[in-house]
Order: structure tokens, then sequence, then C-alpha cells
């Protein structure tokens, strides 16, 4: 098992980023790897999450991790960058979780999260992060940190700027 964790603060109420998290139909404007989500936040929902190719390119170090970071692309482009995810957790304005899975999910799994948190000065703390499990994820453990600890940092970035700006 691996854990990829994010943070950043926002200086927004925790009510607002909820609500950016939460307005699927907006993520075509600001979100820079996931570009449409259909479904409802609501927990047990199934999503269909459609991602931005150029979110998952990375520089790869040495031979074996272009070859495995290679597979991953590959793997996502014949899915079309699309995915199918589960809401399993949906505490509102503090917590949304979906898991993802190869068909089998003993081979690779993935459990996506946002944390909202209220902070003293009035701002939010805002994490993101991804527990991964399975067979495969040894293998993949160097692609998944590299590829998606970047696109998770874009993203609180672009939810940074997206939240602030529009005050």
């Amino acid at each position: 098992m691996y854990d990829i964790v994010t943070h950043i603060e926002l200086r927004a109420s925790v009510s607002r980023v909820w609500a950016a998290l939460t307005d699927f139909a907006a993520y075509r404007a600001w979100n820079p790897v996931i570009e449409s989500i259909e479904g409802e936040a609501s927990e047990g929902a199934r999503l269909r999450l459609q991602l931005r190719s150029a979110a998952l390119r990375r520089p790869s170090n040495g031979p074996v991790q272009a070859l495995k970071s290679f597979a991953f692309r590959s793997w996502c482009a014949l899915n079309g960058m699309r995915f199918a995810v589960r809401v399993t957790k949906l505490l509102p304005e503090r917590e949304l979780r979906w898991v993802g899975a190869l068909p089998l999910p003993t081979m690779f799994k993935g459990e996506h999260y946002f944390r909202v948190s209220a902070l003293r000065d009035g701002g939010v703390r805002f994490t993101q992060g991804e527990h991964y499990a399975g067979l495969l994820e040894p293998a993949f453990r160097d692609v998944m940190e590299a590829v998606n600890r970047h696109a998770m940092t874009a993203v609180n970035q672009a939810l940074k700027d997206y939240i602030e700006a529009s005050g």
C-alpha cells in the first residue's frame, strides 16, 4: 500500500471551497487534470471522470520509469482518459472520497480524497490525497509518485487561484 498526500492553504471559507469541489460542471474552467465529471456528489454514486491527457505527462527518470510511465499513459489512453469511480464517503463541507480500480481490484485500486478544514485565521487547509493498493501497486509506485503528485499539486494551485480570484 502507498499514499500520496498534498496540502495547500486557501483564503476562502469552507463553504466556498466545498462548493467549488462539488460543482463538477465547473471543473472544465479551472481543473488542469480533470476535464469533467459526470454524476452526482452523493455517497454510493458512480462518477465518470474525463481526464486531460496533458495532465499525465511528466518527465521520467531513467529507462525503467520511462517504460512504466509509457505503460500507464497507454492504459489511460486506451480507456479514452475516462475512469469510472464510486463515491465512498461524503461528509458535506469536510470530505469527499472515491475509489477506482482495475476490473480485478486485487490487482490495483486507488482511493482519491479531498478534505477541507477550517483554519483559525478564517482560511482553509485543503488536503488532497490518494491511497493505492493491489498486487501491481509496488511496480507502479514510482510512476504514481511522479505523475500523480505532480497532478495533485497542479490541481491544488489551480483551486487556490480559482477560489481566490472569484473571491
